[in-house]
């Protein structure tokens, strides 16, 4: 009697300590990014991964960044993101955003002379393509990806910016 119960106690240790051998990796982190859905330099993220399944996640961001545009003025931007990883380890990242960036540009305002600052603000929608690497147990995070800016929506006091909008429309940016 005393071996079965101590083979049934064995046995029940067994099954408790397998079932706790599981790894919940962490689903928040932080990170820099370079020329990605915040603007053409660093921008500071959190991201959050919502839904971990076996071959697909899903993962939210938002993050701040700073830049200096064309002439340098400097612009400041809250990107909020989106993205769907597709993969086991690697993972191809799709994803868009929806940044509102305001900044001051230096020509001329309606209201004042020539060369004085105007605010200057636009919402932009951006669609991101890219490769993520993301370690499960070492907190490693790497994402390079493509991320066009499509403005959307204008808000300017300048009636000339007209002319620097079709330049300004379409832009590309390889993040790292």
């Amino acid at each position: 009697m005393k071996a079965f119960i101590f083979l049934t106690f064995l046995f029940f240790v067994y099954i408790v300590f397998s079932q706790n051998d599981t790894f919940q990796p962490s689903k928040n982190s932080m990170f820099v990014e370079y020329a990605g859905t915040g603007g053409y330099y660093f921008s500071l993220y959190y991201d959050r991964i919502l839904i971990v399944k076996e071959m697909y996640r899903l993962s939210v961001s938002s993050g701040i960044g700073y830049f200096t545009a064309i002439y340098g003025h400097p612009y400041l931007s809250t990107p909020v993101e989106t993205s769907l990883l597709l993969g086991h380890k690697n993972y191809f990242e799709f994803g868009f955003a929806c940044s509102y960036i305001y900044g001051l540009i230096a020509i001329s305002c309606m209201d004042e002379s020539f060369g004085s600052r105007c605010a200057s603000s636009s919402i932009y929608f951006i669609p991101r393509i890219g490769y993520r690497f993301q370690a499960i147990k070492r907190g490693l995070f790497v994402k390079v990806g493509l991320t066009p800016f499509v403005r959307i929506v204008e808000f300017n006091k300048n009636p000339m910016s007209s002319i620097q909008k079709d330049f300004d429309n379409m832009r590309f940016f390889l993040s790292l």
